[in-house]
């Protein structure tokens, strides 16, 4: 009896490290493409608003940062928004294609871990382990008391 509950507990375990390994190992771009196209779709009417946006807020934010700053600072510091205004406007018009290698990085390692973990569970107990387990289950239930009365 004690093997078949922990034969039983086995199975489930290793029905349910599967599924959870299928699940974690599935890329987002290969597990349903209608999926990825309308994030996709998402993402570039978000990004249509939000990059004309952010470039006029980013210039009204450099000519009020230069005209404040006196001026024999203005050229360095013009210089230096300007630069951090082109860097934080290109990762943002690329950042489906940043967003696509993270996923390629993530996909990679999700395989590798994968790969390691399909190990399956069974039962193996040497015939005193079982004993022991079964005087405690029977202890445990009270069917000592119900055996010894019988």
């Amino acid at each position: 009896m004690t093997e078949d509950i922990f034969n039983t507990a086995y199975s489930i375990w290793n029905s349910l490290i599967e599924i959870a390994m299928t699940l974690f190992t599935t890329s987002p771009t290969a597990a349903n493409g209608s999926v990825y196209s309308t994030c996709k779709a998402i993402y570039n009417a978000i990004s249509d608003i939000a990059l004309p946006i952010t470039i006029v807020f980013f210039l009204i934010a450099i000519c009020k940062d230069v005209i404040s700053t006196p001026p024999e600072q203005q050229a360095r510091k013009f210089l230096n928004d300007g630069v951090k205004f082109c860097v934080m406007v290109g990762i943002l018009a690329n950042l489906w294609d940043v967003m696509g290698y993270i996923m390629q990085i993530a996909d990679g390692i999700t395989d590798k871990v994968a790969s390691n973990a399909s190990a399956t569970y069974e039962m193996e107990m040497s015939d005193e382990l079982k004993n022991i387990i079964t005087g405690l289950f029977i202890r445990m239930c009270g069917i000592e008391n119900r055996l010894k009365a019988a």
